[in-house]
């Protein structure tokens, strides 16, 4: 210790050796002055040497419940000088590391972890009143005191008592304000998200906003006007729309072929050419076993296609239609008019060639002979099913409507690799409804209708324009490396740079990945809360 510090009377009576002529106030310079035992955290801290947040995070992860639960052993029984004594100079040392360390630290600890899901399990097993999230709430605020170590030396009921209070008092509100984030990553967030999760997307891949709506969205949408940071939130927002289009087209692969995998890279485009080819193939098992006889009733709907399609055709163009149709249907079935399951498998391939050919031209009218070929194709397919004992063209039929849907709303986007958005799924939805006068769209009953619209509600109406990748990475390098050295020379601007960096960063893939981490804790993050509180609670001097 610092002996200048001490008085001459002090001086004097150290240098005779006579301690008890000390006054109160030097004896208490010199008891700090002795070394104390260190914990091994301590210890471990000082080798390293850690950054300040660092240690924080260490200290309150490891050190706080030590220290805590050593409180509690020692203090009924007289406790332990030397431990006081430890803990008031770490004190000293916490008031210097960063808060939010310490909280992250104690959020972070394996005895956090069991606290916050052992005491709601407690509270729920009380009879009537054990199921109320409030009391489980303000219950582990108050059991959490149990983890954060006293200050005072002579008053230590008094402060666990205060801290327990505190704790219980803002541990439900803790845990309101830690709602949201427990819900991230959960369909539980909203309603429509169960409904995209039951279809195929990943809701965990959306922005927080998409997922949780509300003020969550708007507060996004107020970040979109930030330079930089709103270009990465809106190629957040974009890959949201991504993972709609993915997972609805990946949910029609698996129900034809589950061993299937889509490409990871693969555009909206390329996973709607993937799932088409899956679909023929799928076609191509079910049709080859079957025999059918096909009905008045099928050459008569065939009939009416050529002839409505025909009218909005060219004289040469309806002619061609007229000539496909007899020569890859008509002329293909046998006199005895008995559908073998080869013959109706090349039907079927080869209408879907041709409707992709002339999908894909450039000319209207030859679209329309397209458009006008797949309807023959689903004309047959559903005569087929009619007939099939198995249901499994049946089944395929009801994908391949799926199918349809997603296709028709992707070749109406106009954004690069064909993302479509649920504003278009529903208009595709209503386009396709065969029920009179779209009876079924105007209930909610289309098909894909449902999906479309939980889809519309979460993401909204337009595919955000996020820019190139690489000007997206461009920026973001500016940002880190222009808002440090903005920093740096005017260290005032730093409150104001440092969330902005942040709030970038959250946007990344990385930072939403770790958003997603965090709200991969679900409800026991709800518990994890109020455990918090008692960081914040006065202590008794």
């Amino acid at each position: 210790m610092d002996l200048t510090k001490l008085s001459d009377n002090d001086l004097k009576a150290l240098s005779e050796g006579n301690i008890e002529a000390m006054s109160t106030e030097g004896l208490r310079m010199l008891s700090a002055g002795q070394k104390q035992p260190e914990s091994t955290v301590s210890r471990v801290l000082q080798a390293i040497r850690p950054e300040p947040f660092t240690e924080a995070v260490a200290r309150g992860m490891f050190e706080d419940p030590a220290l805590a639960v050593a409180q509690l052993a020692t203090e009924p029984f007289g406790g332990s000088q030397a431990l006081r004594q430890y803990v008031q100079e770490r004190e000293q040392r916490m008031q210097e590391l960063p808060l939010t360390g310490r909280l992250a630290g104690v959020a972070l600890s394996p005895a956090t972890a069991m606290l916050a899901t052992r005491v709601p399990q407690a509270v729920s097993a009380i009879p009537a009143v054990g199921q109320s999230r409030i009391l489980q709430s303000a219950a582990t605020g108050a059991a959490a005191a149990g983890l954060t170590p006293a200050t005072s030396e002579d008053q230590f009921a008094r402060e666990k008592a205060t801290q327990a209070a505190t704790g219980a008092v803002l541990g439900p509100v803790v845990d309101v304000l830690a709602g949201p984030l427990a819900r991230l990553g959960t369909p539980s967030a909203r309603p429509e998200l169960e409904t995209l999760q039951r279809a195929g997307v990943d809701v965990t891949r959306l922005t927080p906003g998409q997922q949780l709506g509300g003020v969550a969205k708007r507060a996004e949408e107020s970040i979109k006007s930030v330079p930089i940071a709103g270009e990465l939130v809106r190629r957040a927002e974009q890959r949201g729309f991504e993972e709609f289009n993915r997972g609805l087209v990946d949910n029609v692969i698996k129900q034809v072929n589950p061993q299937a995998t889509l490409p990871k890279a693969v555009s909206t485009r390329g996973a709607i050419e993937f799932a088409g080819k899956e679909l023929s193939k799928a076609y191509s098992r079910a049709l080859a076993p079957i025999k059918i006889t096909p009905s008045a009733q099928m050459y008569m709907d065939i009939s009416d296609v050529v002839v409505r399609y025909g009218n909005q055709l060219g004289e040469e163009n309806a002619a061609l239609l007229n000539k496909l149709v007899m020569n890859r249907v008509t002329d293909l079935i046998p006199e005895n008019k008995v559908l073998a399951g080869g013959t109706a498998k090349r039907i079927d391939s080869d209408l879907g060639a041709l409707e992709r050919k002339y999908s894909k031209s450039m000319t209207a009218q030859e679209q329309t002979i397209g458009e006008a070929l797949g309807e023959i194709k689903q004309i047959i397919r559903q005569e087929i099913a009619s007939q099939d004992p198995s249901g499994k063209v049946r089944q395929l039929n009801g994908v391949f409507s799926d199918f349809l849907r997603l296709e028709k709303a992707a070749a109406g986007s106009r954004v690069p690799g064909g993302i479509f958005s649920p504003e278009q799924l529903v208009s595709a939805t209503r386009t396709l409804d065969e029920t009179r006068r779209k009876g079924g769209f105007a209930r909610g009953q289309a098909r894909m209708q449902q999906v479309a619209e939980a889809g519309r509600e979460v993401l909204g109406t337009r595919v955000p324009d996020s820019g190139t990748p690489e000007r997206i990475g461009t920026t973001l390098a500016l940002l880190g490396l222009g808002g440090a050295g903005l920093g740096a020379y005017e260290p005032s601007l730093s409150p104001y740079i440092i969330p902005g960096l942040l709030t970038a960063a959250a946007y990344t893939r990385p930072g939403l990945a770790t958003i997603r981490q965090a709200g991969m804790a679900g409800p026991g993050l709800r518990a994890i809360g109020p455990v918090l509180t008692p960081q914040l609670a006065p202590t008794t001097e």
